[in-house]
């Protein structure tokens, strides 16, 4: 699986939704701009026919949505801002 290079996620930053894992972008649920809850799913990724379901990890809005459908992730790399 080729990886594009993306920038990577802060630890620190409560903001920043990271890939959990790496894999490929199976489902978005979210759009820039629109209004989250904590726990409220984001993305979806895959890898060996096993899907992982990413939440949010806290109430916001989306500020920026660093993926598309079908793009290849490598763990800890940013793919969603959260403000």
């Amino acid at each position: 699986m080729i990886v594009d290079r993306r920038p990577k996620a802060e630890p620190d930053n409560a903001g920043h939704v990271a890939a959990p894992m790496p894999g490929k972008v199976s489902a978005l649920a979210v759009l820039k701009g629109q209004s989250v809850s904590a726990g409220q799913h984001l993305f979806s990724l895959e890898a060996m026919k096993m899907e992982t379901a990413v939440s949010s990890p806290l109430d916001g809005t989306v500020a920026d949505v660093l993926i598309t459908l079908g793009d290849a992730v490598d763990a800890g790399d940013l793919l969603m801002v959260l403000e």
